[in-house]
């Protein structure tokens, strides 16, 4: 039973730290295109 439930979490776990590791990226991103290292792109604005 306790082999079952520390499976469960470690899953959660990842998942958890995949979610984090999307964040950061997201975030380096943005932080990229404010400072102006990144020219800003978007597929919902037409230009």
């Amino acid at each position: 039973m306790l082999d079952r439930k520390r499976a469960a979490v470690v899953a959660r776990i990842r998942k958890l730290e995949d979610s984090v590791d999307y964040i950061d990226f997201k975030q380096s991103l943005y932080d990229a295109v404010l400072s102006g290292e990144l020219p800003y792109r978007s597929n919902l604005i037409a230009r």
